[in-house]
């Protein structure tokens, strides 16, 4: 009887269970649900941070962009600053887990690490990380902690060769983003 009620009651809640397709199921060790967690978050927002740093001392010149691809874009146009810097970590929340904890350290960590050196290079005069280990050896250290990080996530993996699969694939992407915008500077 309550079966049947169910079906002629409109205002009683009802339960459906959809089931992923077989399509669905294979494309989910590529690319996820969009999924704002904590580690897109965190990346995000200390990509923000290094973005208001560069911004700050680029548009008081107080200091010189060192990346070479970002100079010739904030010289066209201070608006390339955050376009820039925020188009891989805007789409980590698409990446799988694994992908998602490494990149995110990655960003984390640069975005924190070059957000407090040019903010301290605008006010103090001084730039902590570039002046003491240098700008590659920056991006290196941050490059290491997220490599550190797909480490462990690997170690914990299922399916380990399907998330390395994964991993240089979103590499691949985030490259192709890079040479994008390097394309980009030598047309401009």
């Amino acid at each position: 009887m309550s079966f049947a009620r169910s079906l002629v009651n409109p205002y009683e809640p009802t339960r459906v269970s959809v089931a992923p397709s077989n399509r669905t199921r294979k494309a989910a060790w590529l690319c996820s649900h969009y999924r704002w967690e904590w580690w897109a978050l965190a990346a995000t927002a200390a990509t923000c941070l290094d973005v208001v740093a560069i911004w700050q001392f680029h548009t008081h010149g107080t200091g010189a962009i060192g990346d070479p691809i970002l100079a010739p874009l904030a010289a066209q146009s201070a608006w390339w600053i955050p376009v820039y810097r925020l188009a891989v970590p805007l789409l980590i929340p698409w990446m799988p887990a694994v992908c998602r904890q490494a990149f995110a350290t990655f960003y984390i960590s640069l975005g924190v690490c070059f957000g407090i050196n040019n903010l301290l290079g605008h006010f103090a005069g001084y730039f902590l990380f570039v002046d003491s280990i240098g700008l590659y050896g920056t991006l290196t250290l941050c490059l290491l902690l997220g490599a550190l990080m797909f480490a462990i996530q690997i170690a914990r993996a299922t399916h380990p060769a399907r998330s390395l699969l994964a991993m240089i694939v979103w590499i691949v992407v985030a490259i192709s983003m890079q040479a994008g915008f390097f394309a980009l500077v030598r047309f401009l």
